[in-house]
Order: structure tokens, then sequence, then C-alpha cells
């Protein structure tokens, strides 16, 4: 997925990135973009529609850059009356503003979740200029998305699976220990030592040796700078 959105059914000013949900399986982005041709032909630069590549498939999500805000802004009050009207064959999707605003950007966030190496696969993001795919995806990421840009995308991915991790963390609660199960403790059978063999004393049982933990930005300093 390229990006989430912004809950909500306005379209802010300056927007040109949108979002479908709830999209029918057999959507792709050739009649995506028939159907936006009907109202807005060529206003749009980037055209993303994920499908699951078992089913070959859409998974019921598009996401649609156009050139400038007023295109942006005729698609999203299009497509949502459509969805309100039971007779049309687009009844079912949500528009949404995404998240992830232009070209660039929404490039970026592909490249970020992706990889580069999917540029080359048949259900990668199609890129348009003036009406034209653009042939070659890595062309048009080269085009517009920067080193800057792609940091900046890779720190918000980073940052937003660190949030959804420790969210899932406070949502499991720790077991009380009078609750664990017998079964699931290990006992294991150390040799019985006699008294009289140690000069009366019964020995002390010998403790597990642990190795330190060792944090990986230490074991990256110490690669880098030979710190030890």
């Amino acid at each position: 997925m390229v990006a989430d959105t912004v809950q909500g059914t306005t379209f802010e000013d300056g927007s040109t990135s949108i979002m479908l949900r709830g999209l029918p399986p057999e959507v792709n982005t050739l009649s995506l973009c028939s159907r936006i041709d009907a109202f807005a032909p060529f206003k749009y630069d980037f055209v993303y529609v994920p499908c699951d590549r078992v089913r070959k498939t859409s998974i019921g999500l598009a996401y649609v850059n156009f050139v400038d805000h007023a295109s942006a802004k005729l698609a999203f009050e299009v497509l949502t009356h459509d969805s309100k009207m039971s007779t049309s064959p687009w009844s079912t999707p949500r528009v949404l503003q995404a998240r992830t605003q232009g070209l660039g950007p929404n490039l970026a966030y592909f490249l970020v979740k992706a990889g580069y190496q999917n540029l080359r696969n048949p259900d990668a993001p199609q890129v348009f200029e003036n009406g034209v795919r653009v042939p070659n995806l890595a062309d048009a990421v080269r085009k517009h998305v920067t080193h800057d840009l792609f940091r900046k995308k890779m720190e918000e991915v980073e940052k937003r699976r660190s949030m959804a991790e420790l969210a899932k963390t406070s949502e499991k609660k720790p077991r009380s220990p009078e609750f664990v199960s017998l079964s699931k403790i290990k006992v294991y059978n150390m040799p019985r030592i006699s008294p009289s063999t140690c000069g009366g004393v019964t020995p002390a049982m010998p403790r597990r040796k642990h190795r330190a933990n060792i944090s990986s930005s230490f074991i990256v300093s110490a690669a880098i700078f030979g710190e030890k």
C-alpha cells in the first residue's frame, strides 16, 4: 500500500492525491484510468492499483495523484457521487484524501515499502506525462525522487512501524505468575551430590552463565570506529 488516508469526507486545499477503498477485485489500472478520463482526461500522473499476487486481482485499493488541485477535487467529487449511486458500477468505493500527496512523495513511499527491485513488477504504479505512460518506472523515480525525499519517507515509515509495534506491545497484558501452567516449567535432572563428599556442606547449585547482550548500535559503532 502506498499511503494511508486522512479520515473524513473533505478535500483540503492544495491536495492532489486521492485514495479509493472498497473497489471490486476486477478493477485494474486500465479500467480506473478509463473512468477518470471520462471527466478529467490526462489530468493524472500517478496511478497505483495494488494487486494480490496469488489471486491476480485487485485488493480493493487504488491511489491516484493528479497534476493539479482542481482536477483532484473534481475527481474526488465525481467519484464520491458515483459511490452513492446504487446503479453505478463504482458505487462501492469510498473516496478519501490520501495522506501522501504528490507524485514524488508517492513514488518515494512505494520505493521504501516495496524496494527498487519491484519497480519492474507488472503491478507497480504507473506514471504518466501529458497523458502518456512512462515506460520505465525507474526513470520516473530518478526524475522525481531526490535522496532527501527518499530518506524522509524512510524515516516516516520507520516511525509508523515503531508506533504500531509499541501499540501492539501495550495491548498485551502480562500473565500473573500464579497462573503459569506447571507443564511449561522445564525441570532439569541434576546429579545428586552427597554432603559427605563435600565436607558435610551441601554445595550451591552452579548458576548458568548468560552471555551479555550487546546492543546493535554498539556493534555498528565498533565496526565503524574500531571501538572495543
